[in-house]
């Protein structure tokens, strides 16, 4: 009996784990979730995207950010009368932040550096059709290039009209610039 116990604990908290990732809404079976999330350096005097920082002060740069959020819609399609429903039901709005933080410094070489933070939200509609039940894109956020040692962002994604969330912390790889 003590066996069949561990197991059944075990199986349960094996599914709880497996599903605390995603989001059900209670009045729709809509999943939601960050997929992806790159980061890369934006020249604001050329207008491009570059590999490295163009200068080792952060002078014309900027954190240019692009979030990956998927919705996947479960449709229950038992009649032929079904397929003309309408998946406006399936339709989801997300309230998508990015709130970044990273510590100042001071050195007599360099000066004081202030304390990096900033925060940026968007809004964004994904559809579902009986065709494409999964969706996703990428939203693109232009943030202040930090002049922090390390900047950590922490992205969440909100459905509207609900108390479903998905949040991901993540380190940029990028932001430390010299003063003088």
């Amino acid at each position: 009996m003590k066996v069949l116990g561990n197991y059944l604990l075990a199986t349960t908290l094996g599914a709880a784990v497996a599903f605390s990732g995603i989001n059900t809404p209670a009045t729709s079976q809509v999943y939601f979730g960050i997929e992806d999330i790159k980061v890369q350096i934006y020249d604001n005097q050329n207008g491009i995207l570059v590999e490295e920082p163009t200068n080792p002060h952060g002078n014309g740069m900027a954190i240019f950010m692009s979030v990956f959020i998927s919705q996947n819609a479960e449709f229950q399609q038992d009649t032929e009368s079904d397929l003309a429903s309408d998946f406006s039901d399936y339709d989801g709005t997300y309230s998508i932040t990015v709130e970044g933080y990273g510590k100042g410094r001071e050195n007599p070489a360099e000066g004081l550096v202030e304390d990096y933070r900033i925060k940026a939200t968007q809004e964004v509609t994904l559809y579902s059709t009986q065709y494409t039940p999964y969706y996703g894109q990428y939203v693109p956020f232009i943030l202040e290039y930090p002049c922090t040692e390390e900047t950590t962002y922490t992205i969440t994604v909100v459905q509207n009209g609900t108390n479903n969330i998905a949040t991901k912390t993540i380190q940029s790889p990028y932001g430390y610039c010299y003063l003088n």
